[in-house]
């Protein structure tokens, strides 16, 4: 599949969401998110640590699964429409106080997956903020990530960097 053709099909799957499995985004204890972050846990215990092992071993098996039939993933890089600069980090996401990284709910998973992702800006209409979208693909598909990314940034987004 040349980039170009997978811009147009990553845009058809995404509009066909039924036919898209569903599992989580979003880490599913404080341990698996220590893990993916690679930080030991001081106040878990080692079953802890291996129950997060075992369902960072789950997760990777149903993204293996996904990217058999798909080449690319979309996601929103964050959670959350960009916030004031003077502030580190959103602390209101769709109406619930959230801490330090709860915009990061949707990068995690690639990182403690070893999977192959890029962030980068999406096209916006001219006035409103900007947003980010992260491509996801499986493990070691860095090459056809970033033509596939290339392909877009060429292609559907009118920005040019300074010369």
């Amino acid at each position: 599949m040349t980039a170009a053709i997978a811009v147009e099909e990553i845009v058809r799957i995404t509009v066909l969401k039924k036919s898209m499995p569903s599992f989580p985004l979003t880490m599913p204890s404080q341990s698996v998110r220590k893990v993916a972050h690679g930080e030991g846990s001081s106040t878990g215990s080692a079953r802890d640590y291996l129950d997060a092992l075992d369902t960072i071993a789950a997760m990777k098996r149903s993204f293996e699964a996904f990217f058999e039939r798909f080449d690319f993933l979309l996601t929103p890089t964050t959670a959350a429409m960009p916030w004031p600069a003077r502030d580190s980090h959103s602390s209101v996401i769709d109406g619930k106080p959230v801490g330090a990284r709860g915009h990061a709910v949707f990068t995690p998973f690639a990182n403690a997956l070893g999977l192959s992702a890029i962030s980068m800006p999406c096209r916006v209409e001219p006035g409103n903020l900007p947003v980010g979208m992260q491509i996801v693909a499986a493990s070691n598909r860095d090459w056809p990530l970033l033509a596939f990314a290339r392909a877009y940034e060429v292609r559907l987004f009118d920005h040019h960097w300074p010369t």
